[in-house]
């Protein structure tokens, strides 16, 4: 029996369909630490906690640091770099690190290091269009 054209258009449809709603599909990817450099240094990322009703803007510079506003315009600055297990680490008054996942074209989820739970989400834009 020969397929017609139709048959395989619908055949291919309905994988994809079926296929975007496999667990692999939706499967987050955690960033490598190259991954993350690449993405924030001269970058500027809008950040939004998922919690609670506060976000940030912050500039990250080459030599690793980086300059911070909240939501109220107050500056805040400090220094980051990257863990050995890849996570990255903001310091301003105490140490955190993070881990940095995909979640859709130009957003992330921020995921805490220790109980892996999503914290925040960011949004890169490039440059410092803040002049931070």
């Amino acid at each position: 029996m020969k397929m017609k054209r139709h048959d395989i258009l619908i055949i291919a449809l309905a994988a994809l369909f079926i296929g975007s709603f496999s667990p692999l599909a939706s499967a987050a990817e955690k960033l490598t630490k190259e991954a993350v450099r690449q993405l924030i240094t001269g970058n500027t990322i809008e950040e939004v906690h998922t919690e609670n009703p506060w976000q940030n803007k912050l500039y990250f510079t080459a030599d690793g640091k980086f300059k911070r506003i909240d939501q109220n315009n107050n500056p805040d600055s400090g220094k980051w770099d990257f863990d050995p297990d890849g996570s990255l680490c903001l310091e301003r008054k105490k140490r955190k690190c993070w881990f940095i996942q995909t979640a859709e074209e130009g957003t992330y989820h921020v995921m805490s290091r220790t109980r892996g739970q999503h914290k925040k989400t960011w949004r890169v834009v490039k440059g410092n269009p803040y002049k931070l």
